[in-house]
């Protein structure tokens, strides 16, 4: 598995050249966390079917995005960067509930950045999975190794979680 300076984890597959997060998760055949609603057709992702948050059946679907705006330090190259986004992507494999990962540089044009110009977001099935991720022995030693590359230690580093409610 190889991280691309922009990636797309999608249940346990890299795939390279995706270049923004989609408003909707996209997955052809539903991930096996995945609760379908009967009146979905040609097994469409349920998120398409009902608005975030609906009860479908007897399962509560509220997607958590983890977005993480990063500020590295001078000195951390490309494949530095790509190093820790894989140690990251390779979490998805070991944490379940953990959909996907997008990883790269901030390509807004707004320059609004202000020095947060590279990030990831990690999409959870729901908040127990996020919560799972967190508290996670692999995942805390990938979070120690990704502030010792940030410009100020924790200072680089804001963390925003976004609920599908």
């Amino acid at each position: 598995m190889s991280v691309s300076r922009v990636a797309t984890v999608n249940v346990a597959t890299l795939l390279s050249s995706m270049s923004a997060l989609p408003a909707r998760r996209q997955t052809e055949t539903p991930t096996p966390h995945t609760v379908l609603n009967p009146d979905c057709v040609g097994g469409q992702d349920p998120t398409d079917a009902q608005p975030p948050g609906e009860t479908i059946g007897t399962t509560f679907i509220r997607m958590i995005r983890h977005c993480v705006l990063l500020r590295f330090a001078a000195e951390v190259g490309n494949s530095d960067k790509d190093a820790i986004y894989q140690r990251l992507a390779s979490l998805q494999s070991v944490i379940p509930g953990f959909d996907r990962i997008v990883c790269g540089a901030n390509s807004s044009a707004e320059r609004l950045s202000q020095g947060f110009d590279d990030g990831f977001v990690i999409e959870f099935v729901d908040a127990s999975a996020r919560d799972a991720y967190l508290a996670h022995p692999d995942h805390q030693r990938a979070g120690a190794a990704l502030v010792a590359m940030l410009d100020g230690g924790p200072a680089g580093l804001v963390v925003f979680d976004l609920d599908d409610a």
